[in-house]
């Protein structure tokens, strides 16, 4: 599975929203009720499916899916 499709199953588990299609340019608007209090959530469970930590200073910069993809492939690809 692909983290794409990784992450539409972590959003639609946090959101409790099946409907949720997650492309790489998908942000914050796009999703409804993603407020600052779901995206600790949805980096939580980020950071806990995929076993990577992201920093404070990393957070802000998530603008939308693709920018998230990339952190976490970056990640895992460091730290194998």
């Amino acid at each position: 599975m692909d983290t794409l499709s990784q992450l539409t199953t972590l959003f639609r588990e946090v959101f409790l929203d099946e409907s949720i299609i997650l492309t790489t340019s998908t942000t914050s608007s796009d999703v409804d009720g993603w407020d600052s209090f779901a995206y600790l959530n949805i980096l939580m469970a980020v950071e806990n499916h995929f076993g990577i930590s992201i920093s404070d200073t990393e957070a802000p910069h998530l603008r939308n899916i693709g920018d998230m993809i990339a952190l976490i492939e970056n990640k895992i690809s460091v730290e194998n």
